[in-house]
């Protein structure tokens, strides 16, 4: 706010006979008022009566300004207001000086929009272009005269898109204190900004007392770290890194977390490795995505972590496994593995089309964490893949298609080499009658090994080959008819039915005398039938508009109607007959079989999709499979939402395996899980999310949360429950500061205990390869 005042224009009344007047400065202001006039004997001008001082985005209003143009200072006084795009202060007198930027607004009140920060004070005092100093004063984010909460400081300095600080420091409720401290530094500026993060305390039985203190580097504009040191009573000191940036060309995310854990579980590792305790835990993660100048879209993932148990011993809180995939999901669309899931990948995969070709180039290394020296993993590289998309040959009706990949396998034992496959194919769509539509495809599969370390001379640097025939025909159709609805908007309604059937066969080949190093190596012989129908309905809705237009005149034209079509249900049921196990004997049934199993015909799928709504969904798949007539597969999803923000989630799981004789109980699972948020009345939200098993009839998991938020201010109450740990947290939040005071308790376990009672009550984990 500098303004150099030089008299250039005194202009006669304007609009409602205010007297107008130009001043320099850069740019320019101008001044209005009901009068100005000018003391030449003191050199002072003075604007009475509704003064108004504009520039830009910067307005001074006030009952009367009094400048003094020698020294370049002046008064406002009178209902005052200065307003900018950053601020808005309103007091009952002003005294400035445009020279130096400086100033003192008297019984003022500040407001910071983008931080939503209020400032008040008998007198605030602008120190230069971005500070200001108040002596006594009160800051909250509260609106009204009377706010819910209120930090009252003494010797408050606030500097722009920085920090306010204060001393002596009361945190008040609208009718009492509730905190004193001695001295508060909080930030008042939108920009990233270096400090501590507000910290998170929790308390479990399995844990202790936990402390999470967070510290925030802002490197540059591009790039920024978060320190997290997380103290746990019963574990030890945590250490967390998280460096984020998005330079050079792309962006990443990556976290470092080591623990020197004093109470790690025993992991029981099948034989020979029995029985390990691990002190040194850690998990290196992240995800980085850029484009280089050349054409390449390349993408980091990396999943490196000590043990099986980690990942779901830790997975809440700052650096836990369910914030880690939360925050890479929602910046990058993708995630790691699952909690549970011992096979950890990290992944370097670089793509470039080329025309109409893909060209992939992936670096991949795996973790098996059922395997402490990992030995026996396999590692992919690099595995190269050249795709050729469907392309019309020529001026004929056919389409030509090739597959083709190169892979390098490496592990510390059994079978190495070198693997390349090229999987060609030509197709050839028609219709034939105007109905049934055909398409036929015929591919041949030619895979070369090079196979290493295989201790086999006769096998080792000696190039094997493999040939396969497949062919493809698809066969379907499609008739619909059309209901006029007339309900509401939805003014027509389409019923699709699409009958499909499929023919596939793969040629037989013995393939025992190749290396095996994945499922690609060992392609059996396919002679199946795949024959079902698809069900669409699909409404015709006029499109309303929500704002009408004004209205025109009749010109006799027929009224253009705007329609939306929604897909809003599929129904599909499929099935496969395979002519292979139908004259299978009964002695090559599969491991783990019993002896009389023989089922050429598959397990029904069904596959069902309802979307009403934006705020409606269900879909469910399942496997109904007619030997044993029960489901053997089933997964259903609903989501249901409003606008007000309420929203039920729920998700139901079942495998079931009706002929397996051996790890039954490993690989059986029927469990549900539903999470419910609903907004109760205003400021009130309820939140429940429950796991539970229903063939062991046990809860897996159990969260509920209570949280009040009003305009400025929040408290929330958490529980959770898990089979070896369960804690209640109390968390009070303000607007603009944080969750500034966290307590909680676990039920029926004190904070502290002895160290001899921790080490004899802690369960222990068996870990298998099925996990």
């Amino acid at each position: 706010m500098i303004l150099i005042f030089s008299v250039l224009a005194l202009g006669p009344a304007h609009g409602a006979d205010q007297a107008e007047m130009t001043v320099s400065g850069d740019p320019a202001w101008t001044m209005k008022a009901d009068r100005i006039f000018e003391d030449r004997e003191a050199d002072v001008f003075i604007a009475e009566g509704r003064v108004k001082i504009v520039r830009e985005g910067e307005v001074i209003e006030a009952d009367r300004v009094r400048f003094h143009q020698k020294d370049r200072t002046g008064e406002a006084r009178g209902n005052v207001v200065i307003a900018s795009p950053d601020f808005k202060i309103v007091c009952r007198r002003f005294i400035f000086n445009l020279e130096h930027a400086i100033g003192k607004f008297y019984d003022g009140k500040a407001y910071f929009p983008d931080n939503h920060y209020y400032l008040r004070g008998d007198e605030i005092e602008k120190t230069g272009p971005d500070t200001l100093f108040v002596m006594k004063g009160e800051i909250t984010t509260c609106d009204g005269p009377a706010p819910a909460w209120m930090l009252t400081g003494h010797n408050i300095e606030i500097q722009r898109e920085g920090y306010a600080t204060l001393t002596h420091v009361t945190l008040s409720t609208r009718h009492f204190p509730v905190l004193y401290m001695p001295w508060l530094k909080i930030p008042v500026k939108q920009k990233r900004q270096s400090g501590l993060l507000i910290p998170e305390i929790l308390s479990s039985n399995r844990d202790g007392m936990t402390l999470s203190m967070p510290y925030y580097w802002a490197i540059s504009d591009s790039k920024d770290m978060t320190i997290y040191l997380t103290h746990m009573a019963y574990r030890g000191l945590e250490s967390c890194v998280e460096f984020r940036y998005k330079d050079w060309g792309g962006k990443g995310i990556y976290r470092a977390t080591y623990l020197k854990d004093e109470e790690p579980p025993t992991i029981e590792y099948d034989d020979p490795f029995g029985p390990r305790v691990e002190h040194d835990r850690f998990w290196l993660r992240g995800m980085s995505d850029m484009t280089t100048q050349s054409g390449f879209d390349i993408k980091l993932d990396l999943d490196y972590v000590s043990d099986p148990e980690y990942l779901d011993e830790f997975d809440r809180g700052f650096t836990g496994f369910q914030r880690t995939q939360t925050v890479l999901f929602n910046e990058f669309g993708r995630e790691l593995a699952e909690r549970l899931d011992p096979m950890r990948k990290s992944t370097l995969l670089a793509t470039r089309d080329i025309g109409n070709q893909t060209m992939n180039f992936a670096v991949e290394l795996t973790d098996d964490l059922n395997d402490p020296e990992n030995r026996e993993t396999l590692q992919r590289v690099p595995r190269i893949d050249l795709i050729y998309q469907r392309t019309p040959i020529g001026g004929s009706p056919l389409y030509f298609q090739n597959d083709s990949s190169y892979t390098y396998f490496t592990r510390n034992t059994l079978d190495m080499g070198h693997r390349l496959d090229v999987h060609p194919r030509v197709y050839w769509p028609l219709r034939t009658g105007g109905w049934l539509d055909l398409e036929p495809s015929f591919g041949f599969r030619e895979t070369l090994y090079y196979p290493l370390g295989t201790g086999d001379p006769g096998q080792d640097s000696q190039v094997n080959t493999r040939e396969l025939l497949d062919a493809q025909i698809d066969a379907s159709t499609s008739f619909s008819r059309v209901y006029d609805l007339g309900f509401g908007s939805v003014e027509k309604l389409k019923h699709r039915i699409k009958p499909m059937i499929t023919a596939s066969v793969i040629s037989d080949r013995s393939q025992d005398n190749l290396p095996y190093f994945d499922q690609v190596d060992r392609l059996a012989e396919q002679q199946q039938l795949r024959y079902g129908i698809v069900n669409y309905l699909t409404a015709k809705v006029r499109r309303e508009e929500r704002f009408p237009r004004p209205a025109v005149e009749e010109t006799g034209a027929k009224k253009q109607e705007q329609y939306d079509y929604y897909d809003f249900l599929r129904f599909a049921v499929f099935r496969v007959y395979d002519f292979v196990e139908a004259r299978r004997s009964l002695e090559a049934r599969p491991v783990n079989y019993p002896l009389d199993f023989h089922r050429p015909n598959q397990p029904w799928e069904i596959e069902f999709e309802l979307i009403v709504s934006p705020y409606f969904r269900f879909q469910t798949t399942s496997q109904f499979d007619t030997y044993s007539d029960s489901f053997t597969d089933h997964s259903m999803e609903l989501h249901v939402q409003n606008q007000r923000g309420d929203f039920f989630f729920m998700e139901y799981n079942l495998n079931l395996e009706p002929y397996t004789v051996v790890d039954k109980d490993v690989l059986e699972y029927e469990q549900i899980q539903f999470f419910l948020n609903l907004n109760v009345v205003e400021d009130w939200s309820f939140q429940i999310r429950r796991r539970y098993s229903l063939m062991d009839e046990d809860d897996i998991e159990t969260f509920y949360s209570v949280q009040f938020n009003p305009q400025c201010w929040g408290l929330r109450l958490e529980y959770m429950d898990k089979p070896n740990d369960r804690y209640v947290a109390l968390i009070w939040s303000l607007l603009g500061i944080g969750d500034i005071g966290t307590f909680s308790y676990t039920p029926g376990t004190p904070f502290f205990r002895e160290q001899k009672d921790r080490i004899e009550t802690e369960p222990t984990t068996t870990v298998s390869p099925t996990t």
